[in-house]
């Protein structure tokens, strides 16, 4: 199947392999068997693992070259903010970086995020008062419940 990817037959069998590995792969305990028979990064339901410090460092810091597509599924780029009428790219999940064959529109973009958004004598204060805490209180509180309700579940297939 890994041979000849575009075999019909192969497409079969990968399709029922990704189907059942996503589906175990909310189930922390299969995935860490995983990991040990395979290592710190492995293919697991069609994606590439990255599970050791400096790969994901590597991953996250190197410039990116990306496409309209969030995972594996494609968008249709007429449909995606700016582009449908010739602007440039709205769209921050398809803006590659510039050392990676972009435009240098994110590296803006973030910079602009982080000036205006971020780094404002306004939004400085409010974390800073009464009301920000009380709204980071309580998002940290619904983080902290949803995230052990995730750990909770162990997945539908517990045979392996």
């Amino acid at each position: 199947a890994l041979q000849h990817p575009r075999n019909p037959i192969s497409r079969f069998w990968l399709t029922l392999l990704t189907a059942f590995q996503s589906l175990e792969s909310c189930n922390n305990e299969w995935m860490h068997i995983r990991r040990l028979k395979y290592g710190e990064n492995f293919v697991c339901a069609g994606q590439v693992l990255l599970g050791g410090f400096n790969e994901v460092e590597r991953a996250l810091t190197a410039p990116q070259a990306r496409t309209y597509c969030l995972g594996q599924t494609p968008f249709i780029k007429k449909r995606c903010p700016g582009d449908d009428i010739g602007q440039r790219t709205t769209f921050l999940l398809a803006m590659s970086d510039e050392a990676a064959g972009g435009s240098g529109d994110r590296e803006k973009f973030k910079g602009c995020m982080g000036r205006y958004f971020f780094g404002s004598s306004d939004m400085v204060a409010r974390r800073q008062d009464e009301v920000g805490r009380r709204m980071i209180n309580q998002l940290k509180k619904d983080y902290s419940e949803r995230l052990a309700d995730f750990f909770k579940f162990q997945g539908p297939l517990e045979m392996f």
